[in-house]
């Protein structure tokens, strides 16, 4: 064999060596990634931390109860009360005299909070036939639109079912064990079926009004998780902010979702995680989500002691930490300009200097930086945009509440009917509605103001 071809074969070998390298880098660093994967380094839920559930309970060294320093909280007094006991000495402790007759004066007082007997009201309707003096013509009375049947259940009991099934998640097996227990009344799933029903004609109405509520908004967070619907994976969809919220079920993750549930209109910040389907979202522009960038950065300082990330881990904190200065109601409007810019200028500037390539995940982050790096620092030139997607991540943690608590859905429709209800239930309570009083209002097909 001559020098030539020993020299192609080595560099041959050489080069499949390079390639086997890179590929053993690239499993090491996902297999490091899938041990050490947690909530603080990833966008894992912080119930799937697996090192946590190993762990033995460490004992405190603290007493049960309030802690010392603690600034507790009593009940109070009410100045008006439902019912008044007087607790008269009966005799005189002194001669055994009889003190029936005796006045006496109020020393002091403890009130006592407590409920009524729970039981059902039944209000039975009758109408009245009264015959005309002056004509002899019989006449009817009209029962009240709402009543159907000659015996149903009441408005405000279909709205308890609706705020037990719905906002507390309760499963319809228990559901009517609670009422049964409670009310010491037998209502059936297909009653409960019955009643969401009728709560999802005015629900949908809500849900069409809060969209375009969101869609008047300068920003909206939006976020996805899966839920379990008939065994098999869907997902819950949010988009949100302080002060209105809408969900969606659907099967798929897909961008048509997001086109046929929120469209193709929204001309203010979207605010979300780098997922592709939002980041095709129609908007004026788009944030990232600073804390999952902040996650995925710590991991690679972690797990690939890559320099890079720690560094643009402290700027993006620095810049979060900035924006709340810069936008205070003193802070001089030019400055504010100057300060966004050189921020601005510094991540351009990050951005020159790449990781190494053996920091393989890092690398990946620097790409991704790349591609957005205008969605990084956008809420910086805002006063109250936020710099996360926090918001829609809270929001839709619903779904894993519903999960642990009822398990899945059992059709599709179901899931999307609890979504459409639970918009209006959401919204209210950002509104500062009585949860309870807008399930009534689904219920008798009320607006709601929003």
């Amino acid at each position: 064999m001559d020098t030539e071809t020993l020299l192609r074969e080595l560099s041959e070998l050489k080069a499949k060596y390079a390639e086997l390298e890179k590929k053993y880098i690239e499993l090491e660093s996902k297999l490091a990634r899938y041990e050490n994967l947690d909530s603080s380094n990833s966008s894992k839920a912080p119930s799937q931390d697996y090192k946590k559930k190993n762990l033995p309970r460490i004992k405190s060294f603290r007493d049960s109860g309030g802690q010392t320093g603690h600034k507790g909280s009593t009940l109070q007094k009410v100045e008006h009360v439902d019912e008044v006991i007087n607790c008269n000495p009966e005799k005189c402790s002194n001669c055994d005299s009889e003190l029936e007759t005796v006045s006496g004066i109020v020393v002091d007082s403890r009130q006592e909070i407590d409920v009524p007997e729970i039981k059902p009201k039944v209000t039975e309707y009758r109408r009245i036939k009264k015959v005309c003096p002056v004509c002899n013509n019989s006449n009817c009375g009209k029962y009240p639109q709402h009543l159907k049947s000659k015996i149903q259940f009441g408005n405000l009991l279909k709205a308890l079912i609706v705020y037990l099934s719905i906002y507390q998640k309760i499963p319809y097996d228990r559901l009517t064990q609670i009422i049964k227990d409670i009310l010491n009344l037998k209502i059936s799933e297909g009653t409960i079926e019955n009643t969401l029903g009728k709560a999802l004609k005015q629900a949908e109405i809500n849900k069409e009004k809060i969209l375009q509520e969101l869609k008047r908004a300068n920003w909206v967070q939006s976020d996805e998780t899966g839920i379990r619907v008939d065994g098999e994976n869907h997902q819950l969809w949010t988009w949100c902010n302080e002060d209105f919220s809408i969900y969606v079920a659907d099967k798929s993750r897909g961008y048509h979702v997001i086109k046929e549930n929120f469209g193709e209109d929204y001309e203010g910040i979207l605010v979300h995680d780098c997922y592709a389907a939002q980041n095709k979202t129609h908007a004026k522009a788009h944030q990232h989500c600073l804390a999952h960038y902040q996650r995925d950065l710590k991991f690679s300082v972690e797990f690939e002691k890559c320099i890079w990330s720690e560094n643009i881990s402290i700027f993006l904190k620095r810049a979060v930490k900035i924006r709340d200065k810069i936008w205070s109601d003193s802070f001089d409007s030019k400055l504010r300009q100057e300060i966004i810019q050189r921020f601005n200028d510094a991540l351009i500037a990050h951005l020159q200097r790449p990781p190494l390539l053996k920091n393989i995940f890092a690398t990946k982050l620097y790409k991704r930086f790349l591609k957005h790096t205008e969605s990084i620092l956008l809420f910086m030139n805002y006063k109250d945009l936020p710099s996360t997607n926090n918001g829609s991540e809270r929001a839709i943690r619903n779904a894993k509440i519903h999960k642990k608590i009822s398990g899945c859905f059992r059709s599709s429709a179901g899931a999307m009917r609890h979504a459409t209800i639970l918009s209006t239930i959401e919204t209210a309570k950002k509104q500062g509605i009585s949860i309870l009083y807008a399930c009534k209002s689904l219920i008798l097909g009320h607006k709601l103001a929003f």
